[in-house]
């Protein structure tokens, strides 16, 4: 299911980025009522070494 997010739910959802993450992870983000709502399930983790030092 599918619906609009609010700009504060994008920017939670966009801080989840740097969280780190295995593959079937459950994605779950706080909306704006307070409530924990799982939006998905991580299908890919995609890491890159030119940042490592």
């Amino acid at each position: 299911m599918s619906r609009d997010y609010s700009d504060h739910e994008r920017q939670s959802i966009a801080n989840e980025e740097y969280s780190v993450y295995e593959p079937s992870d459950p994605l779950t983000i706080k909306n704006d009522k307070g409530e924990i709502e799982d939006i998905g399930t991580v299908r890919q983790v995609i890491k890159y070494d030119i940042f490592v030092k």
